[in-house]
């Protein structure tokens, strides 16, 4: 398994050494998206247009004690290398990034 996404910049070092080894295509492109409750529409006027997340109110409704009043973004374990924080960053979100620990404990 290999998703471009997340990994594309360490194949791309593994390729550059010469000992990676390609056994063939890989068929379909890995696709990620940010998903949300169904019942955060009602709090959160204008989803699922990102540009909703940018609403002081709408980050709130996102939030927990832990990091009110921004929301929280619950992101992949940092060894996925998903660009979560800098995709945040760069599109000036008041969320707070929270990376599960581990895979297990994202999907406990």
């Amino acid at each position: 398994e290999f998703w471009d996404t997340t990994a594309g910049e360490a194949m791309k070092a593994s390729d550059a050494t010469g000992q990676t080894e390609r056994l063939g295509k890989l068929g379909p492109k890995a696709k990620e998206e940010w998903w949300f409750p169904e019942y955060m529409k009602e709090k959160c006027p204008g989803l699922p247009n990102w540009e909703a997340l940018k609403d002081p109110k709408c980050a709130e409704a996102f939030s927990t004690a832990e990091t009110t009043p921004k929301g929280r973004y619950l992101g992949g374990p940092v060894t996925w290398e998903g660009f979560d924080d800098e995709r945040v960053e760069a599109l000036k979100l008041p969320f707070t990034v929270i990376h599960a620990g581990t895979d297990a404990a994202m999907f406990a």
